[in-house]
């Protein structure tokens, strides 16, 4: 005959089924020690994602700027004041949305698609939440914008996280700026070898002339005679390089962005993760010389 277990026996059953605090406690380390394990995994990993969406975004700039110069002829952009309402960013625009080429010598209304636009930010650096019409440099992290360029009033509004390598603009185009400087290279031509450059990977071989890249500003005359950064500079924001060319030199590259490294491409199309230090032996120009240089 079956007999109902006695009131101590059931207590004694509910006892056995909870978790003691110190099980309890065991558990919640457990957890906290995976969540400190996966978060950094899990961080690394959406900034590799962030990377190679950058990287992207630079292979469809670099093809643009590839078919600029085959509907030019072999001309470079020109960077010049005649042309108010356009820069590079306008000048790739119609390769970005397959339209009509725009004529070098037109005047219109500062635009860029909206494809051009989104391949402009890399996902790593969110666009700055600043008023239209206050331009100011970017860093790391965020975008520079929004965009007005000198003695180009109309050409405002525009974010971005990369630069124009601005030794590849064509000065010799228009007679208000022709510039003798012997580091423009300023044609294609040239930059198919008839000048030398140098090789940044035997595996590459080929033109290798960086044309855009990781930026605090939309263009930069970088050269190896720059000198890099020194304490207490922070791999943030950039630094001011002065000589050959103004500020604007590998100060506005030498950020980290990518793990103490830019996105760099090149004019033969392909797109590379560059160390910083390694900035530094790239041929940006006609007539720099790559060196190693040490980065604190």
């Amino acid at each position: 005959m079956y007999a109902a277990p006695s009131v101590a026996t059931r207590t004694c059953v509910i006892r056995n089924r909870a978790f003691s605090l110190i099980e309890l406690l065991v558990v919640v380390s457990i957890i906290a020690i995976l969540i400190a394990v996966l978060l950094p995994a899990l961080s690394m990993a959406r900034r590799a994602a962030q990377a190679t969406v950058c990287a992207s975004n630079l292979h469809e700039m670099g093809a643009a700027y590839i078919e600029y110069f085959a509907e030019e002829h072999a001309h470079g952009m020109p960077y010049d004041p005649d042309l108010p309402n356009m820069y590079w960013l306008e000048l790739l625009g119609p390769y970005f949305a397959n339209q009509p080429p725009v004529l070098q010598n037109q005047n219109t209304a500062s635009y860029i698609p909206a494809v051009e636009q989104a391949a402009l930010i890399c996902p790593s650096t969110p666009q700055k939440t600043v008023a239209p019409g206050s331009p100011g440099d970017g860093d790391a992290f965020t975008t520079w914008g929004p965009a007005a360029w000198w003695n180009k009033p109309t050409v405002t509004g525009h974010y971005g996280s990369y630069g124009i390598n601005a030794w590849l603009f064509d000065t010799s185009m228009q007679a208000s700026t022709a510039d003798p400087n012997p580091l423009y290279w300023y044609t294609f031509h040239e930059l198919l070898g008839l000048r030398p450059y140098f090789s940044y990977s035997d595996q590459s071989p080929g033109p290798q002339t960086p044309v855009f890249a990781d930026a605090i500003w939309a263009d930069t005359w970088p050269d190896s005679s720059n000198q890099p950064p020194q304490l207490p500079y922070t791999l943030n924001t950039g630094y001011p390089t002065g000589a050959p060319k103004g500020p604007g030199g590998l100060g506005r590259l030498c950020i980290d962005r990518h793990g103490r490294a830019i996105n760099v491409s090149f004019e033969d199309g392909h797109v590379q993760r560059v160390p910083l230090p390694q900035l530094w032996m790239l041929r940006w120009s006609a007539t720099s010389q790559p060196r190693k240089v040490i980065i604190p």
